[in-house]
């Protein structure tokens, strides 16, 4: 984005923080301010673990202690401002449980693959005739 349209997001992400920060409900104004997908379901985004975010947003977001909210966060999609509401502790799997999960997960991609392809065969197979007339 151009520099003014930058300007102008992180300009509305400082009030957004602001309003929070006298006492607005975050959900709130995720839903009244927020661009992301995750503003209809007042900001939440779920659990999410290490790597699984854009680096700032995650260094931002691990440095939170429950009930703790960020600063406004840059990252290449934009400003976030980030609440923490719960953190869970890793958890260390065995082996078996390990393998068990990924073997689980290996079998379910391979079905969904078949599934896409059967799909894919049967709309180059499909014949379809419009029966209503153009008007």
């Amino acid at each position: 984005a151009d520099d003014a349209t930058r300007q102008a997001a992180q300009k509305k992400a400082a009030e957004t923080l602001a309003g929070i920060k006298e006492g607005a409900d975050f959900a709130e104004m995720a839903e009244a301010h927020s661009d992301c997908p995750s503003s209809k379901m007042g900001g939440k985004l779920g659990t999410f673990g290490r790597g699984r975010m854009v680096p700032p947003f995650e260094a931002a977001a691990f440095a939170l202690k429950p009930g703790e909210i960020s600063g406004v966060v840059e990252t290449e999609f934009g400003y976030h401002i980030i609440l923490c509401e719960e953190r869970t502790e890793a958890v260390e799997r065995s082996f078996e449980e390990s393998k068990q999960r990924l073997s689980e997960v290996l079998v379910q991609q391979k079905l969904d693959e078949k599934v896409q392809a059967l799909i894919g065969d049967a709309r180059q197979a499909a014949k379809i005739e419009i029966l209503v007339p153009e008007l």
